[in-house]
């Protein structure tokens, strides 16, 4: 496992992660927890020291409260996110959604679940770049910050809307964000992973599997099931127009074996990125997404050339 410094912190984070979103049984499906709890111990003994979880994955910050617990791994540095307090759109302010008294109540919610006395890293899960003149929230998790409750503050992006971070990072409030940056999607490389670097704001990079279809398992026969929630997400034609770009990626060498361990060297090899979130479900998906961060990461010159299989954006 390599490395990667964070400022903020003032540590090493290696450069996979382990995800949890996919422990939410329902949005992903029911997990088997014999396997779980193999699964967080072969990521310690593999080298991955950062969780990234959220209160919105209903039940997972207490069953990675519990397994820490259990396996003694307190040096961990975990990432949660709360949730707005409304439904989120373009019409709702920062101080509807993140009101002071609601991310205080909130920290400590998660505090509790996962037994700690300090959050490493506290994100809000949304992020409006019309928020920016607003200033409670950021107080708000300053002073936190300052009470010794949170580590690091951080923002999640929106899909698809790199560029709405971008203000934010440059006021030097934040430590952290956390973007979607996949072959698919590749808009925070146009600004925003410079501007990150240059304000030394570290960043996670999600999706980077983009929901599994970079997994080697999808084509026009694959099946999701009931109560997994990109059966209704890959619904209609937009299932299939994801192949026929995958279809692109294919013939240009990249077998359905390697599609996986490349969207990963794709998302380390900018030095921006401080570490790629990645579900794992299984020991199986530890051990083949930990040989990644040990590769040699994509040229210069492949990294132009990769540029075409960019498409997703708003």
């Amino acid at each position: 496992m390599q490395y990667r410094y964070c400022h903020s912190l003032k540590k090493n984070i290696s450069e996979i992660s382990l995800g949890t979103w996919g422990l939410d049984k329902y949005m992903w499906g029911k997990s088997d927890e014999k396997e779980v709890y193999k699964t967080f111990e072969a990521a310690r003994t593999l080298g991955i020291n950062f969780i990234d979880t959220a209160q919105a994955y209903k039940g997972v910050e207490r069953l990675i409260g519990s397994i820490i617990k259990e396996l003694n791994w307190y040096d961990v540095i975990i990432a949660t996110k709360i949730p707005p307090k409304i439904y989120f759109n373009n019409s709702v302010k920062a101080s509807q959604a993140y009101p002071a008294e609601y991310i205080i109540s909130q920290t400590e919610k998660s505090l509790i679940s996962l037994g700690l006395e300090q959050i490493p890293l506290l994100q809000l899960h949304t992020w409006n770049s019309e928020w920016f003149g607003e200033k409670e929230w950021i107080y708000t998790l300053l002073d936190l910050k300052k009470e010794g409750k949170i580590g690091a503050i951080g923002l999640s992006l929106v899909d698809h809307m790199a560029s709405s971070g971008i203000e934010i990072i440059k006021s030097g409030s934040i430590d952290f964000i956390q973007v979607m940056y996949n072959l698919f999607d590749q808009s925070a490389k146009d600004k925003l992973l410079d501007v990150c670097f240059k304000n030394s704001v570290s960043v996670i990079a999600r999706s980077v599997l983009y929901e599994g279809f970079f997994s080697g398992k999808m084509d026009l026969n694959y099946q999701f099931n009931d109560d997994d929630w990109r059966k209704k997400y890959f619904k209609g034609t937009y299932f299939e127009t994801c192949l026929e770009r995958l279809e692109v990626i294919y013939s240009d060498g990249i077998s359905p074996n390697k599609i996986a361990s490349y969207a990963i060297s794709f998302a380390l090899s900018h030095p921006s990125i401080t570490t790629a979130v990645l579900g794992m479900r299984s020991v199986k998906h530890v051990w083949e997404n930990v040989r990644v961060s040990d590769s040699i990461l994509l040229s210069p010159m492949e990294l132009k050339k990769i540029r075409k299989y960019h498409w997703l954006t708003v």
